[in-house]
């Protein structure tokens, strides 16, 4: 994942920075503050799993290559 998914992941909110793409997309969040539900929450990450998420930076992006052939073949066999 992304590194920088990280502090939103356990913040357990999502970012606002961008706002809305269209008109009906601002008119459905007006709807959901009417509900109560604009505040875009989800359950944190807790930290007793962050060794299970790799983050990709800059500066490992080059080491995860060498395993992507790796991964991509367990994912098609899990899928058989």
């Amino acid at each position: 994942m992304s590194d920088k998914a990280m502090p939103a992941l356990k913040r357990g909110q999502n970012s606002f920075d961008g706002g809305c793409s269209t008109f009906l997309a601002w008119m459905f969040c007006k709807l959901m503050t009417l509900f109560g539900k604009a505040e875009h929450r989800f359950l944190c990450i807790e930290d007793k799993f962050n060794d299970r998420l790799i983050e990709i930076t800059d500066e490992n992006k080059n080491e995860l290559k060498k395993y992507e052939a790796g991964i991509k073949n367990i994912h098609l066999r899990s899928l058989k």
